[in-house]
């Protein structure tokens, strides 16, 4: 198969019905083929940031370690500001309940 995937479509098959058609027969393959394209993708991308990166840009870096796993979240955690007061109390409800439940089941545990 040549490397442009456009000329090989091109080259084995005149019509689109007749590519839908191997499509359907030859899912597996299709399947692989989209994984493999997704791969070059990928690479092209992480070589691309790389290349930026050692030249100097800070916001390739950033990316590669956000990519990486490298980087730590902006911001304050999830669920600290603009909460409803229905919320809060949601919560103080339940941290109310699961204190009780733990009491409820130590002082079983003594008789």
């Amino acid at each position: 198969m040549a490397d442009d995937l456009f000329e090989w479509q091109a080259e084995e098959f005149k019509t689109f019905e007749v590519y839908k058609k191997w499509m359907v027969d030859n899912a597996t393959v299709v399947d692989l083929l989209e994984e493999e394209r997704m791969y070059r993708v990928i690479q092209a991308a992480l070589s691309g940031l790389v290349r930026s990166s050692a030249s100097g840009s800070a916001a390739a870096t950033a990316q590669l370690k956000s990519l990486t796993g490298l980087s730590r979240p902006v911001g304050r955690p999830s669920g600290t500001t603009n909460q409803s007061e229905e919320h809060r109390m949601n919560i103080m409800l339940r941290e109310t309940q699961s204190y009780q439940d733990d009491v409820d089941r130590l002082l079983a545990g003594d008789n």
